[in-house]
């Protein structure tokens, strides 16, 4: 009975520690700046800001019109990507989520939820981009020192 309970709280802490709607993948043998470096050239309308250690991506905001993106810094509602890099060595660890915000009063902006749909793409993208560069990797990249 004890191992029934234990297996089942279990099972809701680990189901109540993924958040919906992002996307996660190991990077392989990829060094770390090859994956900062596409991550940068493939998030949405360009890159807002990256953290300081360069471990986590926010782009620009943006609406998707069409199979366009159009800009979105000062619409009603507005998207935005996160995309945050984990690990010390590699297989580094990349989680791809994409939020949307809504106006709340003029200025602030609210968390409404996480779009899986825009977030899969951009997920598909980043993959995509690291597995083509793995290709066209040199040798030589992964044994520079700085």
């Amino acid at each position: 009975m004890k191992n029934r309970v234990f297996a089942f709280v279990f099972v809701i802490f680990l189901s109540g520690c993924s958040t919906p709607g992002t996307y996660s993948m190991q990077s392989g043998n990829l060094a770390l700046a090859f994956i900062q470096k596409t991550v940068d050239s493939s998030m949405p309308r360009g890159t807002r800001q990256v953290s300081a250690n360069g471990r986590e991506f926010y782009s620009n905001y943006f609406l998707p019109k069409g199979s366009d993106l159009i800009n979105a810094t000062s619409k009603s509602r507005r998207f935005y990507a996160h995309v945050q890099v984990f690990g010390d060595r590699r297989p580094y660890k990349i989680i791809v989520g994409v939020v949307l915000e809504a106006r709340t009063e003029p200025g602030v902006y609210q968390y409404v939820k996480n779009d899986q749909r825009i977030a899969k793409a951009l997920f598909k993208r980043i993959k995509h981009r690291l597995a083509k560069g793995r290709e066209d990797q040199n040798v030589i990249d992964d044994f520079r020192v700085f």
